[in-house]
């Protein structure tokens, strides 16, 4: 029975087609492969290596390979780790995954959300909630129609929303 290990580790990539090919290297028994957004790469660990000085080999690998591919073609990219994983010689698997915050970004729209209770019974409508504080608003400020300066304010944040280039100006 062989002791050895296999160490792999996975990215994604932005782009995706960065490498306009599949890519696919063998240097000195270190496997990369990249194609379709994600490149992974594989080391047979001996016996006595470890798995963790060894993921940091990949990644400088593998960072070096986009860092002269994209000076080869003049683009840039992103690597996003997503996993690593230690496949020992049983054939059993240590997984490590890597989980990146999300970012979402909304434009000219909003999201409504609404929680309910296994019930049905409603717990939180951002959209209820979000009309009920417009609602508010407005009733505040219309309450002050006949005030010159917040007239003057309402006036001035209409100018520097359709004159963006000067909209500091009609703020002041």
């Amino acid at each position: 029975m062989t002791t050895s290990k296999k160490s792999i580790i996975e990215y994604r990539y932005k782009p995706t087609d960065f490498f306009k090919e599949p890519v696919e290297l063998d240097l000195m028994g270190i496997l990369i492969l990249v194609s379709n957004g994600i490149v992974r790469g594989q080391i047979t660990l001996s016996a006595n290596e470890n798995p963790h000085d060894v993921r940091n080999e990949l990644r400088t690998i593998i960072v070096d390979l986009f860092n002269a591919h994209g000076m080869q073609t003049g683009h840039t990219s992103e690597l996003f780790e997503i996993k690593m994983e230690l496949v020992h010689a049983d054939d059993r698997k240590d997984t490590q995954i890597a989980v990146t915050p999300a970012r979402i970004v909304i434009s000219g729209g909003h999201i409504d959300v609404v929680v309910r209770e296994a019930d049905g019974k409603t717990i939180y409508d951002s959209r209820e909630e979000r009309i009920q504080a417009h609602t508010k608003f407005l009733s505040k400020v219309m309450s002050l129609q006949y005030d010159a300066v917040v007239s003057k304010m309402l006036r001035s944040f209409r100018a520097a929303q359709t004159d963006p280039g000067n909209r500091f100006i009609h703020l002041y």
